[in-house]
């Protein structure tokens, strides 16, 4: 297979041509696949990549998050050996179990950021739960509630002294009033209610 850059081999693998540098170094690329010296040294790719699916865990492969791509590219053709020659394009590279565990554990990693950031949002409030706070809120107007209905009795009397009359005809009065009011706003907030969905999306951000 032709020779190509380390830059080139670098883009093609989704790594850092330092990363590359680095695999040149440990022996893990060979120094059979490299072609020439310097700057302008060309790697074989076909012959790179034999050795570095064998050197390289799949742990090594998700550095910085991001999964190397060790397969040969499907659309690179050979080069004709003779001019006028048709060129044959490469052959295309099937999945391997490898490949589909690399997959695999760059979908688990992705999981566990977004189960972090959502951790997060909780600790920070931006996040709770739905059912617990519908109780708390129901909690804190029911308390509302009774304290309006346990100052009847001290309205009754202002009034009633006020006006010159019964109190216990103003109070009666106001707990009637009061239940027609409690069940209108009961009908208002169930007709509300019922257009909503029983649950509601929150976006966290890409992991």
């Amino acid at each position: 297979m032709a020779t190509i850059s380390k830059g080139e081999f670098a883009r093609r693998r989704n790594v850092s041509p330092a990363r590359v540098s680095q695999w040149i170094a440990s022996g893990q690329i060979p120094k059979e696949a490299i072609k020439g010296e310097g700057r302008y040294a060309q790697i074989d790719e076909e012959l790179a990549l034999a050795h570095l699916n064998g050197a390289l865990s799949i742990d090594q492969r998700h550095a910085n998050g991001l999964a190397t791509n060790l397969d040969m590219p499907a659309s690179v053709a050979t080069v004709p050996a003779e001019p006028g020659a048709p060129v044959q394009p490469a052959p295309v590279v099937a999945d391997t179990v490898e490949r589909r565990i690399a997959q695999q554990r760059l979908e688990q990693l992705e999981r566990g950021n977004r189960e972090a950031v959502r951790n997060e949002a909780i600790a920070n409030g931006e996040l709770c739960d739905a059912q617990e706070a519908r109780r708390e809120v129901s909690r804190e107007l029911q308390r509302m509630m009774n304290r309006v209905e346990g100052s009847f009795t001290e309205l009754a009397g202002a009034i009633a002294a006020e006006f010159k009359v019964p109190q216990r005809d103003v109070l009666h009065q106001l707990r009637l009033k009061w239940r027609e009011i409690r069940s209108a706003a009961a009908l208002e907030a169930r007709e509300r209610a019922e257009p909503l969905p029983e649950t509601v999306g929150h976006d966290l951000g890409d992991p």
